[in-house]
């Protein structure tokens, strides 16, 4: 498989106090796991910028705001909100967008 045959979809939301890691925050609280959330971004973007693809994709969830922080850690990416009831779902709809760009 050659880069121009190689897609990178990265799925992630938006961090917001309370709607990210809540297993995590039951433990950490909710303002530690919004802080490692953020964290997790990060090593993700570091991670994926050394994958050679031709087009990087972030299927975002983002709560009905505009997803600010995911646009400044994730430059270069084509954003594309989630859709669908489960995350089987949500990967097919991002996959199938991916095959028609």
């Amino acid at each position: 498989m050659s880069d121009s045959d190689c897609c990178l979809i990265v799925f992630a939301k938006e961090p917001v106090l309370g709607k990210v890691k809540k297993r995590l925050a039951s433990d950490l609280g909710e303002d530690n796991a919004l802080i490692l959330y953020k964290a997790f971004l990060k090593d993700t973007y570091s991670i994926a910028s050394l994958i050679p693809a031709h087009l990087r994709i972030l299927a975002y969830e983002s709560f009905g705001a505009i997803p600010q922080y995911l646009y400044s850690t994730f430059p270069h990416f084509i954003f594309y909100p989630q859709h669908g009831a489960d995350l089987g779902m949500r990967i097919q709809d991002a996959v199938l967008y991916a095959k028609h760009m």
